[in-house]
């Protein structure tokens, strides 16, 4: 087994070993990855409770980390499906599925752990404690809102996309339906709307779709209709806004 911690993040004393015991009750079966949540803290270990009042303020506050509590069967369509929160410091997984996998993509700007994660929970089942055992660092100076959207938006596209290229067969078809109808869709759901309007942006992921031999076909036509569609409801969303 193996565990991580970032540099800035910080283990409670009794972490590893509540982890320890928790893997002892189910590693009999097919356990391969364990993680909890994480209490959100500032520079000085301050617990951040809200997100503070301006728009460049860190919105990550109160805990950070989610799951279905306990021990979780096939659980890997569920995981991708939902965009689980497992952060990387709260992590403890088999280091022989590591290994075999060829570690962490390291040319990915970021992401690069959940993908890890998903490829991982392929090859077996995990577990949720519901307990904060880390304190999960940020640094309030250092955050860039705008930079922040963007990835938000595009972080899932692109490790769908990753993952379709990794994925076995069973589950490629699954991969290629999620890359458009959620990684896809929340671009251009996005970006086809105010404040950004941004039409380029959805025509280069679009692009991306049409282009990528492991995208089925029905899912590519299906990537035009969310276009179209989004297109003809965005009156009615622009019109909820100015209600609003």
């Amino acid at each position: 087994w193996v565990a991580f911690l970032d540099a800035d993040d910080v283990w409670l004393p009794e972490k590893l070993e509540k982890q320890q015991k928790a893997i002892k009750q189910v590693e009999e079966k097919d356990l391969v990855l364990i993680y909890c949540p994480t209490k959100v803290i500032d520079e000085t270990g301050e617990f951040i409770t809200e997100r503070g009042g301006t728009k460049d303020h860190n919105p990550m506050f109160g805990i950070y980390g989610a799951g279905r509590p306990g021990f979780q069967e096939n659980a890997f369509r569920w995981v991708i499906d939902k965009g689980f929160e497992a952060p990387t410091s709260s992590v403890v997984c088999r280091k022989d599925i590591i290994q075999q996998l060829g570690g962490f993509e390291e040319d990915m700007r970021f992401s690069e752990d959940a993908l890890m994660w998903y490829r991982i929970l392929e090859n077996g089942n995990m577990f949720f404690i519901e307990e904060p055992l880390v304190q999960y660092r940020v640094h309030l100076s250092q955050w860039n809102a705008a930079a922040t959207t963007k990835l938000k938006l595009t972080r899932r596209f692109i490790v769908y996309e990753r993952l379709l290229q990794k994925t076995n067969r069973d589950h490629k078809s699954y991969v290629s339906f999620l890359l458009v109808n959620k990684g896809f869709r929340i671009i251009t759901r996005s970006y086809i709307g105010y404040p950004y309007f941004n039409f380029k942006i959805i025509g280069k992921y679009w692009k991306k779709v049409l282009k990528n031999d492991n995208v089925l076909f029905a899912h590519k036509i299906f990537s035009l209709l969310i276009s179209v569609t989004e297109i003809i409801i965005l009156p009615v969303r622009l019109m909820r806004g100015i209600v609003k």
